[in-house]
């Protein structure tokens, strides 16, 4: 995702359960940029199922692309209501819907029809927001303006998160109130908007024994730091590049990686650091990782890349365990930094072939390397971070 002004990071998770024994779930959020904001809209359709499922796709996807291009939120109304599909049980073509669109300038718009209400928090407090009501023909519309600073935390999340556990754990629900107290717990204590995200599933998932009443959708937007690393990777293919692409991972911001033995003893002898493996509590699935001083993390290459780039495609599983990220091997540090740590990665990789991982004959862009790295990166977008690519 993009930065906003004065080095903020829009951070940005979801975390979703379908209803108990369906296939599709009938809660959906589309998140979209333009050049001077992100937007963000959960849809709950009607009912569950495939029916729900494409009244809440529809309206995200249109909601956000309109607002994307700069349309009113009257149009928007409008567009829907003439697009969505009528149920034929009920005769009502009906989705709710919360939009969030947060400006690079540091407002922030958001719109609510028939959603819970939205959870503002700024210094671990609900931050109450000037409601402006909208009436568009039968239906009547929540408006908010504000804007944000570093450390807010937005909340957007469908009805199945309020109405989790009935009839089963607690004698009606969990209610608002506290749902908007775990949110104040957990921003204390996590880093990430998954994290929050993540944990609010669970709970409701634990209320519900595993087998949610309705579809429960969470949307997180953490404003936080910005967070830089560089990771340095496959030695450049003319030598004469070595100590450039040094300076460069050295003279980065932030945390500084080197995966790949050759890259880490390139470094080692260009800033005359010598190489320390750590032979005790080793992990024999991941080659050992090693420490030179002024890197934070040195781990093998191929193997490593690849085992954290499993680890962080599970990460965006509703089943992930989070206990992976703590063990003492490169591929969990290396995923850990990458998913807690880290909301731009800048990757810098030598088109040096290894004859050992390819043909050394084939283009560089249809090595193991290139194809880990470009797996890596796209793992990453997908939850919403920033990568950029440098080649030597």
């Amino acid at each position: 995702m993009k930065t906003t002004h004065n080095d903020m990071f829009i951070d940005i998770s979801v975390d979703s359960v379908n209803k108990y024994q369906e296939e599709l779930c009938g809660d959906h959020v589309k998140i979209t940029s333009n050049a001077y904001s992100q937007i963000i809209v959960l849809s709950d359709g009607l009912g569950s199922g495939v029916k729900a499922n494409i009244l809440s796709t529809l309206t995200s996807t249109i909601a956000s692309t309109m607002l994307q291009l700069g349309s009113h939120i009257f149009d928007v109304l409008e567009t829907l209501e003439k697009t969505l599909p009528v149920c034929q049980v009920r005769q009502l073509a009906y989705s709710t819907f919360t939009i969030v669109q947060i400006f690079h300038d540091g407002n922030v718009y958001i719109v609510e029809f028939d959603n819970p209400q939205i959870v503002y928090i700024r210094d671990n407090d609900v931050l109450p927001l000037t409601q402006k009501t909208l009436t568009f023909k039968d239906k009547t519309i929540k408006e908010y303006h504000t804007t944000y600073q570093k450390g807010d935390l937005i909340c957007l999340f469908s009805d199945g998160v309020i109405h989790t556990g009935i009839g089963k754990y607690i004698d009606l629900d969990w209610q608002y109130e506290d749902v908007v107290n775990v949110l104040l717990t957990e921003n204390k204590k996590q880093h990430t908007a998954k994290g929050i995200s993540q944990n609010i599933i669970d709970i409701c998932q634990t209320f519900n024994s595993q087998q949610a009443g309705d579809d429960t959708t969470i949307a997180v937007i953490k404003i936080r730091d910005v967070e830089p690393v560089t990771l340095f990777t496959g030695p450049p293919d003319n030598p004469d590049n070595d100590e450039t692409i040094i300076r460069d991972l050295i003279q980065s911001p932030g945390k500084k990686i080197i995966c790949g033995g050759t890259a880490a003893q390139m470094c080692s002898r260009i800033i005359d650091q010598e190489i320390h493996t750590p032979l005790t509590d080793l992990d024999g699935d991941v080659p050992p990782y090693a420490k030179i001083e002024g890197i934070d993390l040195v781990t093998e290459g191929i193997i490593t890349l690849h085992k954290a780039t499993e680890i962080i495609q599970a990460y965006q599983s509703h089943n992930f365990n989070p206990n992976i990220l703590t063990k003492n091997n490169g591929a969990s540090k290396l995923a850990n930094i990458l998913i807690n740590h880290c909301t731009h990665l800048h990757i810098l990789i030598g088109n040096n072939s290894n004859p050992a991982h390819q043909n050394p004959y084939f283009p560089s862009q249809l090595s193991h390397k290139w194809k880990t790295i470009q797996t890596l990166s796209l793992a990453l977008k997908n939850i919403h971070k920033d990568v950029t690519l440098t080649t030597y």
